[in-house]
């Protein structure tokens, strides 16, 4: 374990978002306790090679790899070998992507271009791993070399381990890409060069460990492959990292409130000082499973926690409690992967200065553009793409976005929040790494994919409403005309229905011009939403501010979601003053 000088504390924020846990978020990742036990003991049988950890989609692997698993090994002494008490793992990522082998290579050079440095009894002893890559040249020769040689990288493996005083572990992130990113024959070479890696390696005994992360449902397809190499299935194990129930999922919420002592950090709730309305953790959790979410509960949870975190948030120093009408306000579980990537965007607008009503068209197009990366399996899975820069830039210029380009991919790729992942891939061709980007979780491709499909949808919907207000509106224009020229040969009587029939006439025509612009449409909806909230009772009121349905429909309108959450904040706002106003008459003191 980490002495109390080594350790960094708290993370800054309880909750992460869309990013993943890294090793100085361990402290806040809760419910995989025995996950990572059961994971470590699998992989530090002898006889294990390769492990293959697989989970569906959302079901938190990375987190559990770099806050969990890799701390675990690293920083409680797990051991390889028992009466080797100073002998404990050490773990090098890499991503998959359609490259596995080079991407291996490219991480392999990195890491051995370091001296690795270890305590003694007669001091510090440095160990040069350098000298096991610098006889294959420069770094491109050695990515030439090894990123396309399954028996050199093996080879290399061999010296480097038998060099280094601890078991190294070998992480391949989202393994599933070999399989997904370049499904055709032009990526036969590279997957094919991959598992004959694997089958070499497994054929060996030297000290180092191959953890494979993937997705289940790639699970079968990844093991076929494995068997067409003849991999000794002694040598290959799995396991299967399953869904967090809802006692978990409870444990996930409620940590970063917790009054006691974890891991010797101390008390998360000293220091973020907020609390849980009571049950409502697992009226949340409760929620996440009824809602089957596709894209996985782990991360809607995250977005969930860390915008009722966000927009409840008082002055440091100050604590509060989230209570239920918070999350009635929120608009319940569902939705909130969408409304989490219009707050980046709109954010991203407002921090480059763009004019207010320019703000909704540039967010719908950065969503064109980011559903370039949202690629569809013919399963009916959704992955993330890898796309190069240059490939996005003219994306970007073909919708011809406002925002320049470096300015957004900082803002989508940052750590704050994490809709995209830079990837640099290795050109096969050239050898040069290329600057590419993902998206930062599949989750995001699944919104993308739903919203364009919602957005086709709703637009048909809005055209036949529009062309039943122009048959309305032009019904109506006719009618007030008819009422006003009908009744003429009356005489001086007519004089008394004429307003009544303009009125009905200058009706009609407002209707039809909303039928034929879709930008009257809208402001005649916005113009009506508070009458309409106004007529319904607080109960129906409640229900549609969390019906899903309504909240989608919302979307697709700008200045109608505008006024929307201008008129559920204004409902937050009331509620927080009369919730003080109680507090303070229980107290007996004067509200100012």
């Amino acid at each position: 374990m980490l002495s109390e000088s080594q350790k960094p504390g708290w993370p800054a924020q309880p909750y992460k978002g869309l990013s993943y846990y890294g090793p100085e978020d361990a402290p806040l990742l809760a419910g995989r306790e025995h996950d990572v036990v059961g994971c470590a003991n699998l992989l530090g049988f002898s006889s294990t090679r390769i492990l293959l950890l697989h989970g569906s989609t959302g079901c938190g692997k990375s987190s559990f790899l770099r806050a969990g698993l890799i701390p675990y090994l690293e920083d409680a002494g797990f051991q390889f070998i028992p009466e080797d008490g100073e002998r404990r793992v050490k773990a090098l990522f890499v991503r998959s992507t359609d490259c596995p082998l080079m991407k291996l290579a490219e991480g392999l050079h990195d890491f051995a271009s370091r001296d690795f440095e270890m305590e003694t009894p007669i001091g510090i002893r440095t160990i040069k791993l350098s000298l096991a890559v610098a006889k294959h040249g420069t770094r491109e020769e050695f990515l030439e070399k090894a990123g396309n040689n399954a028996e050199l990288l093996t080879e290399l493996l061999n010296e480097l381990a038998s060099k280094l005083p601890k078991t190294l572990i070998l992480v391949v992130d989202q393994g599933e890409e070999v399989l997904t990113l370049e499904p055709s024959k032009k990526g036969d070479d590279a997957r094919e060069e991959f598992f004959k890696f694997l089958n070499s390696f497994s054929r060996t005994d030297f000290d180092l460990k191959i953890l494979v992360a993937l997705r289940t449902e790639y699970y079968g397809k990844f093991q076929n492959k494995v068997r067409q190499w003849d991999v000794d299935p002694v040598d290959i194990r799995d396991y299967l990292l399953g869904d967090l129930t809802e006692q978990q999922l409870v444990r996930a919420i409620e940590r970063p409130t917790s009054e006691g002592d974890v891991l010797g950090y101390g008390s998360p709730h000293d220091h973020y000082k907020f609390s849980f309305a009571e049950g409502l953790p697992q009226k949340i959790a409760s929620d996440l499973l009824s809602k089957n979410l596709a894209g996985g509960t782990l991360p809607v949870l995250q977005v969930v926690c860390d915008r009722l975190y966000q927009k409840t948030k008082k002055q440091p120093g100050i604590g509060w409690v989230i209570s239920d009408e918070d999350f009635l306000l929120l608009g319940g579980v569902e939705g909130q992967m969408e409304e989490n990537l219009e707050h980046v965007l709109t954010d991203m607008c407002l921090i480059n200065r763009l004019p207010n009503a320019e703000i909704p068209s540039e967010v719908d197009r950065w969503k064109d553009v980011l559903c370039q990366l949202a690629k569809s399996q013919v399963d009916g899975t959704v992955t993330t793409d890898v796309r190069t820069a240059d490939e996005l830039l003219i994306a970007a210029e073909k919708q011809d976005c406002r925002i320049g380009f470096e300015r957004a991919m900082q803002h989508l790729a940052s750590e704050e929040t994490r809709i995209l992942r830079r990837v640099d891939v290795i050109r096969l061709d050239t050898k040069v790494s290329v600057r590419c980007y993902s998206l930062g979780h599949d989750a995001i491709g699944l919104v993308l994919q739903q919203w364009t499909t919602k957005r086709k949808e709703f637009k048909n919907v809005a055209n036949r409403t529009r062309l039943r207000l122009r048959w309305l509106g032009g019904a109506t224009v006719c009618f007030g005309l008819l009422a006003c020229t009908a009744l003429l040969p009356l005489g001086g009587e007519w004089r008394e229905f004429w307003p009544v029939g303009m009125f009905w006439a200058l009706y009609g025509l407002l209707f039809w011009s909303a039928g034929w612009k879709e930008d009257w449409y809208e402001r005649i909806l916005a113009a009506t939403l508070p009458l309409y909230m106004f007529i319904l009772g607080k109960r129906r009121r409640a229900r549609m501010l969390s019906d899903s349905s309504f909240r989608d429909q919302i979307r697709q309108y700008p200045r109608l979601r505008k006024r929307f959450e201008k008129l559920a904040n204004a409902k937050r706002s009331a509620l927080n003053s009369s919730t003080t106003v109680t507090e303070d008459s229980q107290r007996g003191l004067p509200h100012s």
